[in-house]
């Protein structure tokens, strides 16, 4: 049962009245038993004396009737008395009002006092021992009990009692009427403290009184709206941050990267993003409320107190490569940054995770075609290509540059650039004209390789003078070399021989001054001047062969430069690959001079050595084909003509040189092609057009199929020829359809692809032979290519000629 405030303060009231009347009457008890036990010792003491005085001074023989009326004379009122007289040999004589076992006559003193002993004493009670100075007697013993003394306490105690009930009565009917008069306003504050509780803030008090109850209640008042309007803004202010909270969890979750916070003690998950379900495919239920060990991504314990150390130390974890488990079982490649957080007294670790597994394969893919190129390079015999990094350190030098020059690779790699391969008077008067441009000194060092740093590349005739001593004319072209970033690592220089050319220009030259100069001697004589005018014919005619070879040799270093172009980022790339494994041997170089070489280092990199070489050879055996690609571009642009012809001629001659490849394949070409169709246009580039077709369907339309045919027809169509070549592979997906045309698209990109046939088909066809060409495929049902060409192809410039074929 509940007990209301106005019970609750009178009980208390009246427990504490009653605990001070208990004090009180016990302290009041104790006093006036003292009081009461100083009255028995002065009465017992006037008995005594009042004995005493009687028996002296009557001077009597003592008898029983003088000892019963000296015991009447000296009674204490309320008290129970006895007295014992002895003789001289203390011997029991009379007695009066014995209260114990009878005494006999004679009894002994010491006999008596035992029994004295023996009394019962449930009252209080005196026993006292007098001598008597009379003749017959020696002593009165005489004792009792108090029965004043009891009824005395009884009294006083009932009378304390009752006094104390009367005065709890009268307390508890005062606490009552004050209770109760201070209940109604002390129910008053309690209702409106339970709606203030319930969240009403809209109670109030009227005034009580000007009291400490009626402040109380102002207090109140004053405390309700304080918090109404403070909780008023408590809740514009909660719902300020939740929306701001709103806005930054859409932010987080926006985020594609992995953004999860854990708590740093046990791996606690607080927080995982979208993108972690994206990532890993576990999601937000399956992770918050973990700790990591619960759930397989593929950190180890190990691996987290890595990280957990590296933050200790370090504050943060940036740019930590590492690998982590889908939840599918798959590896992904990612890039962890982690900070360190303090939230509620308590470290929290937040980690970034960056899907960088494409971007890996890239560098792969990057890494192989930079070793097949570096292979290409090195089989460029005839060509000198030496690639240094930014600060002249030679890091290529190819076999071209071994044969023209007759230094060895191991020679020159990781040393600087060799200056004395250089013809010095040349170098300083090339440093005077860049000194003057430039206004400022330009020292030998540079002279190779500022312009290529500023515009790019540099082509320019120098003199290499050769190990042997032997002095080469060379045209040599220097281009810089760019990371991704697009800042310069490198240079890269090829050099050709040009000796024979400028030979053969002098030689011509001084053809030309043999001719002037017999024609002036021999003017008169027509008979002499016309033979050595046909001898001199003849020595044109050999100049003009030489003069040709020139110029392709002239083309040539065209084709080189349009490589060392197309080729300029995979070279660097290469160089890149190579630096590493020069460092890599450099570093077992040292350990191998120290002493410390272990058995793992060796075996490490041995492996990747092993892993470098791989990488470089399949990068160059694709920059094999780049390489080849471009060759027979440039084959095109130098001897390339114009004529008329059969077409279905020219077509069964470029079908026959590819029928030992296609012979060595399940597949089947049908040619259904007029005789009377004939063409006044450029019959090379039509070949390579049917050729690459070809080759396409072989690559790529029948890629493991066990059988396949292709068809190729041609009709008239007014002074056009519309050619159609189709196969029945395996078609090209729709989202390629409208790629298959540009530079560099290849569904085999590190394995074989160039992506540039087709490329050089569509520019032929539109440029070169100002035709129109489309595609049709449907995938599992095969490609087509359609051709409208005219029966006259355009005029077209060497350049447009060009143009069309890169």
């Amino acid at each position: 049962m509940r007990i209301s405030l106005k019970w609750k303060v009178i009980t208390g009231c009246v427990l504490l009245e009653i605990i001070a009347l208990v004090i009180i009457a016990g302290v009041n008890f104790n006093i006036s038993n003292d009081y009461l036990e100083q009255i028995a010792q002065h009465q017992l003491q006037n008995l005594k004396s009042c004995l005493t005085n009687e028996i002296v001074h009557r001077s009597l023989e003592v008898q029983t009737d003088s000892v019963s009326s000296i015991i009447s004379s000296c009674q204490i009122p309320d008290s129970s008395a006895y007295v014992l007289l002895f003789d001289k040999n203390s011997r029991l004589v009379d007695q009066k009002g014995w209260p114990g076992a009878p005494l006999a006559p004679k009894t002994e003193l010491s006999a008596v006092t035992s029994a004295v002993a023996k009394l019962p004493n449930k009252l209080p009670r005196f026993d006292s021992t007098t001598p008597v100075f009379s003749s017959g007697y020696s002593q009165i013993m005489f004792g009792g009990t108090t029965v004043y003394k009891v009824k005395a306490q009884t009294e006083l105690a009932l009378k304390t009692l009752m006094l104390s009930l009367l005065a709890v009565v009268i307390s508890v009917l005062f606490f009552w009427f004050v209770a109760s008069r201070l209940g109604r306003h002390l129910k008053t504050l309690e209702n409106a403290t339970k709606e203030i509780l319930k969240g009403n803030y809209d109670v109030s008090i009227d005034y009580l009184d000007d009291n400490e109850i009626g402040r109380v209640g102002f207090a109140i008042n004053l405390i309700t709206d304080t918090l109404k309007n403070e909780i008023q803004a408590l809740k514009k202010s909660e719902e300020s941050e939740r929306k701001t909270a709103e806005r930054m969890l859409n932010v987080i979750d926006s985020v594609p990267d992995f953004m999860l916070l854990s708590r740093m003690s046990d791996g606690y998950v607080i927080y995982a993003n979208v993108g972690v379900e994206k990532m890993t495919g576990f999601s937000y239920d399956e992770l918050v409320g973990k700790t990591m060990n619960d759930v397989d991504m593929g950190i180890t314990s190990e691996q987290r107190n890595d990280w957990q150390n590296q933050l200790i130390q370090k504050g943060a974890l940036t740019n930590y490569e590492t690998i982590i488990k889908h939840k599918s079982g798959s590896l992904i490649n990612v890039l962890v940054s982690a900070s360190l957080l303090e939230i509620d007294d308590a470290y929290h670790v937040l980690i970034i995770c960056r899907d960088i597994t494409d971007r890996k394969l890239v560098e792969a893919a990057v890494a192989h075609a930079n070793r097949q190129l570096n292979y290409v390079l090195d089989a460029a015999s005839e060509i000198a290509i030496i690639a240094t990094d930014i600060h002249g350190i030679v890091q290529m030098f190819n076999r071209g540059a071994e044969k023209m020059l007759g230094y060895r690779a191991r020679e020159s790699i990781g040393k600087p650039l060799r200056l004395d391969v250089h013809d010095k008077d040349e170098l300083k008067l090339r440093s005077q004209e860049l000194s003057h441009q430039f206004s400022r000194e330009i020292p030998l060092q540079e002279v190779l390789m500022l312009i290529p740093a500023k515009q790019g590349s540099e082509t320019r005739n120098w003199t290499y003078i050769c190990k042997n001593g032997d002095r080469l004319k060379v045209s040599l072209t220097v281009t810089r070399v760019l990371d991704g970033m697009g800042k310069i690592v490198g240079f890269l220089g090829i050099a050709r021989d040009i000796t024979l050319q400028l030979h053969a220009e002098q030689a011509l030259q001084e053809l030309n001054y043999q001719l002037e100069k017999r024609v002036e001697e021999r003017t008169a004589e027509l008979e002499e001047t016309n033979r050595n005018l046909a001898q001199t014919m003849h020595n044109l005619q050999l100049a003009q062969t030489e003069l040709v070879r020139s110029e392709k040799l002239t083309a040539l270093g065209d084709i080189v430069a349009v490589v060392a172009h197309e080729i300029n980022t995979p070279i660097g790339n290469c160089l890149t690959v190579a630096t590493t494994m020069r460092d890599q041997c450099n570093e077992l170089e040292v350990e191998i001079t120290n002493g410390t070489i272990r058995k793992s280092s060796l075996s490490k990199y041995i492996a990747d050595n092993k892993t470098g070489m791989d990488i470089l050879i399949r990068g160059l055996n694709r920059s094999s084909e780049l390489i080849t690609n471009f060759k027979q571009v440039a084959v095109d642009q130098t001897s390339e003509q114009r004529r008329t012809f059969k077409l279905n001629q020219v077509i069964n001659e470029v079908v026959a040189l590819l029928m030992p490849m296609l012979r060595k394949t399940p597949y089947r070409l049908d040619i259904t092609i007029p005789e009377y169709i004939v063409m006044d246009s450029y019959p090379g580039p039509i070949e390579q057009i049917i050729s690459n077709f070809i080759n396409n369907s072989v690559l790529h339309a029948f890629e493991g199929a066990e059988s396949g045919t292709m068809t190729l027809t041609a009709i008239l169509q007014h002074n056009y020829v519309a050619i159609e070549f189709s196969d029945d592979g395996k078609g090209i997906p729709e989202n390629h359809l409208n790629r298959i045309f540009d530079p560099f698209f290849t569904t085999k990109l590190g394995r074989g692809g160039t992506g540039l046939g087709l490329n050089i088909v569509h520019n032929i066809v539109k440029k070169m032979l100002g035709g129109q060409i489309e595609v049709s495929s449907r995938a599992g049902r095969g490609t087509a290519f359609m051709m409208l060409l005219p029966l006259v192809a355009p005029n077209v410039t060497s350049v447009e000629k060009r143009s069309a074929l890169v």
